[in-house]
């Protein structure tokens, strides 16, 4: 079994306030992947935990994933696994 290791990446993330209704989270380079929720800090947790698990289905399906560059911004530090070499 690989030994699993863990990384950080800064994902850009994109904060919208919904009049009404809360705010929306959105990984702006993994397509689809976005939340809605009544509070930032609901957003805020919940888009981390999205990420997570659309790595994870993309790398269980085989499916390329953008470049992730840890770089300066509007970012969601997000930890994910990943299998050491």
């Amino acid at each position: 079994m690989a030994e699993l290791v863990t990384k950080t990446y800064a994902m850009p993330v994109q904060i919208s306030k919904i009049e009404g209704v809360g705010y929306r989270a959105e990984c702006t380079i993994l397509p689809g992947c976005f939340v809605d929720g009544s509070t930032l800090e609901e957003v805020l947790t919940d888009i981390q935990e999205a990420i997570v698990l659309y790595i994870e289905a993309s790398r269980e399906r085989g499916l390329q994933l953008p470049e992730m560059v840890s770089a300066p911004g509007s970012a969601v530090p997000t930890i994910v696994p990943v299998p050491a070499c």
